[in-house]
């Protein structure tokens, strides 16, 4: 049946819409996480002006993290039901609403509730931004193509490091500094997504990934290609999840996220309160080490494309050797060299997410990216989610934020043995 649908489509190059639709994907990715930055970049002024201490603030990180888990889980069946333009558009509403209204919360209970909803909003969207940016593209793009969406989610940090200080400056507080990042660039996004963005099958009825409609490459079978037809991807959602890959990456992006999400919400304390650098030298720092992801993940996807012929997992393995080595080098880095040092650090993690999240589109069978990808993020998140509390547990009992940074490292090592027995 699929074959007679996508019979009478049949392209010779890809279309040129899919950079469109990645570039609308990027500029969601950017708006969503300075929603979910907001609190980590304002994070010395937020505990000061409400007195919290480490684990209090960790809370208010792992709300967000909490919703984004957990409607993940739903919300990759609810855009394939509804189409990712509709469930996007929601997803931004839902963001605006719940950070606009922060000029008006002056209790921490209420805000802990509000951070909840924020998380919300990427969670029910999430999943289909990552499912529809991977089947835009044909399998020798993608691991590139995806590094540079996921690069903005570090692009959504950097505006947040950037321009807080300068709203703090201009006599504007945190909740209303934040009210204004959000606010502002949320309308104007959610305004050009709904007029732009088209699925794939919206333009191409019953095709899974834009590579069934283009012609196969003679003489240039990639290495992917080859894995893919010697792993048979399970034909039923139920069968899905119940392979052994599936499950290993879970566990990989498990320990991704816990690094990833936690580590950009502990580099303002570490830096401030360990380091006791200046809130200038502060902000030129971690605006350095959250461009790395800009660089770094479409760096990983390139060269799972090209170099290792559209394999996966030898970059993934790169990426948490270098976590593992440069976490454990900061503490011991001088101020010369510290800004390379996060820089690497922090880049190792997106450096693999270009080409991981390929695997939802070809570990399982294409109409079912969307729904991997968010069941991926759901059991990734999780990961986000005890992060916090557990980290900051730690920072209380021992005093001082450089725990985090061995607690990373030990997350590493999960990380590089899944990633090596994926082989995918």
């Amino acid at each position: 049946m699929e074959n007679a649908k996508t019979a009478s489509i049949k392209l010779e190059v890809a279309p040129s819409f899919r950079w469109l639709a990645l570039a609308l994907n990027c500029l969601v990715m950017t708006f969503f996480f300075m929603a979910v930055q907001l609190v980590a970049t304002f994070g010395t002024v937020i505990m000061t002006d409400w007195k919290l201490n480490t684990a209090q603030f960790g809370m208010l990180v792992t709300m967000t993290f909490l919703s984004y888990a957990l409607f993940n889980y739903f919300g990759g069946s609810w855009g394939a039901k509804i189409g990712t333009r509709n469930i996007v558009t929601i997803g931004i509403v839902i963001a605006i609403v719940s950070t606009v209204i922060w000029p008006f919360v002056h209790n921490y209970t209420v805000m802990l509730g509000v951070r909840f909803i924020q998380g919300i909003s990427g969670g029910i969207f999430m999943g289909s931004v990552l499912g529809s940016a991977a089947v835009w593209f044909p399998a020798r793009e993608r691991g590139f193509t995806q590094g540079i969406l996921l690069g903005f989610m570090g692009i959504g940090f950097v505006v947040d490091s950037a321009l807080a200080p300068i709203l703090l400056n201009a006599g504007y507080n945190w909740q209303n500094g934040s009210a204004m990042l959000i606010g502002i660039p949320g309308v104007i996004i959610g305004i050009l997504y709904f007029l732009l963005f088209k699925d794939l099958a919206q333009l191409y009825p019953g095709v899974e990934t834009i590579d069934d409609i283009l012609p196969k490459t003679t003489g240039e079978n990639t290495a992917a290609e080859s894995s893919t037809n010697e792993y048979v991807q399970p034909e039923t959602w139920e069968a899905t999840i119940r392979s052994t890959k599936f499950w290993l990456a879970a566990v990989n992006i498990f320990a991704n996220c816990f690094i990833v999400f936690t580590l950009g919400s502990y580099l303002p304390l570490l830096l401030a309160n360990d380091m006791k650098l200046g809130p200038e030298t502060v902000a030129s720092v971690l605006a350095v080490t959250f461009f790395s992801t800009l660089i770094a993940s479409p760096l990983g996807g390139l060269l799972s494309d090209k170099v290792f012929h559209s394999k996966r997992y030898p970059v993934i393995v790169i990426g948490f050797a270098l976590c593992l080595v440069f976490c454990l080098w900061v503490p011991y880095a001088s101020l010369g060299l510290l800004p390379f040092v996060l820089f690497v650090a922090y880049g190792s993690i997106p450096f693999v997410n270009g080409p991981f999240w390929c695997l939802p589109a070809e570990l399982v069978r294409p109409a079912f990216a969307g729904r991997a990808s968010g069941m991926l993020l759901f059991l990734g998140l999780l990961g986000g989610v005890i992060a916090n509390p557990i980290v900051g547990s730690f920072v209380d009992m021992t005093g001082s934020n450089y725990i985090a940074l061995y607690i990373f490292a030990a997350m590493s090592v999960l990380g590089l043995v899944t990633g090596l027995a994926i082989k995918k």
